[in-house]
């Protein structure tokens, strides 16, 4: 039971320091899965029945930990792409009224802003 309690909080803290999680849910997935492990190495010698269900337990912890901190990841690294590429492109010059008004006469549509592109990113389920 001792080993699997150190494999534990081994792997837990080598996740929290490679994927470095902000303050949400895979830094309190994190915290769970080290704190399930230093339960495990100070409970002492149990059944066979219980030292597997411990194993089963934090497995599932684990396993959950690293998908969370994987998906928190990519998600991070996706908004700093969006992030690079608006810096990266200008912004569109506005028109000016006298310019709207020309383009009027010319018999071509008139312009439209558009106030709301759509769904805001990141919202919902993963």
């Amino acid at each position: 039971m001792i080993e699997i309690g150190m494999v534990t909080a081994i792997a837990a803290a080598a996740m929290f320091f490679w994927y470095r999680p902000r303050w949400g849910e895979g830094a309190k997935l994190c915290g769970l899965c080290f704190a399930m492990g230093l339960g495990g190495m100070f409970a002492g010698e149990c059944g066979p029945l219980l030292t597997v269900l411990e194993g089963l337990l934090a497995v599932t912890a684990g396993v959950c930990c690293l998908f969370c901190l994987h998906r928190e990841k990519l998600a991070r690294l996706r908004a700093q792409k969006r992030r690079a590429h608006q810096k990266a492109q200008p912004a569109p010059a506005q028109q000016s009224v006298p310019d709207r008004e020309q383009a009027q006469k010319a018999g071509n549509a008139p312009m439209l802003t558009v106030l709301y592109g759509g769904e805001p990113r990141g919202r919902g389920c993963a």
